[in-house]
């Protein structure tokens, strides 16, 4: 985008990032992916860890403490299935991104998310303690 020929550029205030769904992208320490991202609720692949998890924590605890009953958004089922499916990425893996934070990485170097991105990544986060 140009600016009138009379004004003087400024400094970027802000920049907002947004993604679609909780998708799981596992990267070294310093964020090159290991391969292609898992989609989000698409991507049916963790079917048989949903039903596990589930029966493992329980349905009551798993809304408790997320919100949600696990479905095929939810992160957890993403991150036991790579690990069972895939032990070679899974042992390289020192962080896990979502597409947000991800463009949030490569613009300022940050590995951040935020509490909604957060809230989708049943059953790890807690939505009262925000943790």
């Amino acid at each position: 985008m140009t600016s009138p020929a009379n004004s003087s550029p400024r400094p970027v205030a802000a920049v907002a990032v947004s993604g679609i769904g909780p998708c799981v992208l596992p990267t070294t320490a310093d964020g090159r992916p290991l391969r292609p991202a898992i989609l989000y609720g698409v991507d049916t692949r963790a079917a048989a860890e949903i039903v596990e998890l589930t029966e493992r924590l329980g349905e009551d605890a798993i809304v408790q403490r997320g919100g949600n009953r696990l479905t095929t958004q939810a992160v957890g089922p993403k991150l036991l299935w790579l690990a069972r499916h895939e032990p070679d990425v899974w042992a390289a893996t020192r962080r896990f991104f979502m597409a947000s934070s991800f463009l949030v990485h490569r613009l300022t170097g940050s590995y951040v998310l935020d509490h909604h991105s957060a809230s989708q990544s049943d059953p790890l986060y807690d939505i009262r303690a925000r943790a």
